[in-house]
């Protein structure tokens, strides 16, 4: 069992340890068995009411086990431990917590992302191209469905990273190991048919964690597939150690590639493209969208190295080795980039987006770079063109890795795109934010940021609830049970859970044929 740090008062001691204690304390606790479940904890509330606009649950996964793999691999990656779901339900200004592994004997792989398939089963997604279904309400394991239905070969990886289709609809993304990359469909009204709506043959699938999509671009709608130098033939990234970097694959995978594939199997006569880009891994796409007619832009987090080489667990337990890391791996600093598609022309050009940390993600002590992940948008703006966006920043203020914050990121005032609300406390860790907006705002950074965190300076688990423009803290929590890192989550209204698909209410699906 994890025995929490003693504190003396727990509701002052926070800010004076903080400001005085070393950096990173309690960090590796992260990646620490945390195997103790509960189930409905009605948590203490502090600080301002619940808004009563947060009706329905947010779910949340993410490893929790990793013992078991040190018997079979020499350097286990953190994100390859046992998943767990945690859940907050909100209703009455009150807020449920629960927190459990959906198989008995903990050992269910699905680790990375959670989608709501219909009123009865909730979706645990991984890499694999497989969906593991559980309980939305109690959080059990139901049944697994495989992606590979309607397709001319057995996929062998999927995207992690479903978009919600205005039907309400799951689009998501399968690669085979003889050279395909597709995009299907699963409807709200029958999960279990799988429909394929766009295709492209390829040397090589890679492995590709997310992908893009357009909404509302004219004509048709468009996927961005970014193919890096990473053959699902070698098995997941993450089975493998830092010594076995991608960087060391054989060159023949050479450059990567964008295929630009339009989301109607061909009907409007408009042809998919494929462009060679240079030699880069990512794992997030941020947001893809139409410009203009015949124009796709994307934006994603560029890498010189694979980022789970960066969450090996030797790196990620060791404050030097991961603060090194990406200096020792040809500058590896997750570089949010923008890539500008003209499909006529047939050109690409690409920019980084926050090349200056003193002047776009510092305040005080300079960010050692404007390294933002897991990325939290408006609704509306999901395949639009966008102002701004919520995400993690590592780095923050800091040459230590581990030193993270949420931050809130305006990318079309006057001086272009900067960090401009923050937050952040010493040594601690938190996970990935989640935007609510408030209903009939016209301002879209109106509502609330919530996010777990890990406290290394008391051992305690915190819910958090932000005000989304300002990151001023609103609401706080202290959780029953130690949750771990954790990687991605998702807020569902009661409307969206009494429709059981991602959009609410029930609308009118649009089946491509």
């Amino acid at each position: 069992m994890f025995a929490m740090r003693p504190v003396a008062v727990a509701a002052s001691c926070c800010a004076i340890i903080g400001a005085n204690s070393p950096d990173d304390v309690g960090y590796s606790d992260l990646y620490t068995d945390a195997l103790e479940e509960i189930e409905d904890s009605v948590l203490d509330l502090q600080g301002e009411p619940i808004p009563d606009y947060l009706d329905g649950v947010y779910y949340q996964t993410g490893p929790a086990k990793w013992s078991f793999l040190h018997d079979h691999i020499n350097s286990p990656n953190a994100i390859a431990g046992a998943g767990k779901v945690h859940k907050w339900a909100f209703e009455n200004g009150k807020v449920t917590f629960t927190t459990k592994f959906p198989q008995v004997d903990g050992n269910m792989m699905p680790n990375v992302n959670i989608w709501l398939m219909d009123k009865n089963e909730l979706g645990v997604l991984t890499d694999a191209a497989i969906i593991t279904m559980i309980d939305p309400k109690n959080l059990s394991f139901e049944r697994n469905m495989m992606v590979h239905k309607n397709s001319s070969s057995i996929p062998t990886a999927a995207s992690a990273h479903p978009h919600c289709a205005e039907d309400g609809s799951y689009v998501g993304l399968r690669e085979t190991a003889t050279g395909g990359m597709g995009v299907f469909k699963l409807h709200p009204s029958n999960p279990d048919i799988v429909q394929e709506v766009a295709h492209v043959k390829v040397p090589y699938a890679s492995y590709t964690h997310s992908f893009g999509l357009t909404k509302g671009m004219e004509g048709v709608d468009y996927a961005a597939i970014v193919r890096q130098p990473v053959p699902v033939g070698f098995g997941p990234p993450w089975s493998r150690g830092d010594n076995d970097s991608v960087q060391s694959l054989p060159p023949l995978f050479g450059n990567s590639h964008v295929h630009l594939l339009p989301m109607d199997n061909g009907v409007s006569g408009k042809k998919p493209l494929t462009l060679e880009l240079d030699r880069f891994f990512f794992g997030h796409f941020a947001n893809t969208f139409s410009p203009g007619p015949g124009k796709v832009t994307f934006d994603l987090d560029r890498q010189q190295e694979i980022f789970f080489a960066r969450f090996n667990m030797d790196v990620q337990q060791d404050k030097a080795k991961r603060d090194a890391w990406a200096d020792e791996h040809n500058d590896a600093y997750s570089t949010l980039t923008r890539y500008e598609v003209d499909l006529e022309k047939e050109t690409v050009n690409q920019t980084k987006l926050f090349p200056d940390p003193a002047t776009q993600c510092s305040y005080g002590v300079p960010s050692k770079w404007c390294e933002f992940d897991l990325f939290a948008f408006h609704p509306e703006d999901m395949g639009r063109s966008y102002c701004g966006f919520w995400s993690q920043q590592w780095f923050f203020n800091s040459s230590s890795f581990a030193s993270w914050a949420i931050v809130r990121v305006e990318m079309c005032g006057p001086e272009g795109p900067r960090v401009v609300a923050h937050w952040y406390q010493r040594n601690a860790y938190p996970g990935e934010p989640q935007f609510v907006p408030r209903p009939g705002a016209t301002d879209k950074t109106e509502g609330v940021i919530m996010f777990k965190t890990y406290e290394g300076d008391t051992g305690f688990s915190k819910f958090i609830i932000l005000d989304a423009k300002t990151l001023r803290t609103k609401t706080t929590a202290v959780l029953p049970r130690r949750i771990p890192f954790t990687v991605h989550g998702k807020y569902y209204s009661k409307a969206q859970l009494e429709a059981g698909q991602c959009t609410p209410g029930q609308l009118e699906e649009k089946i491509i044929v």
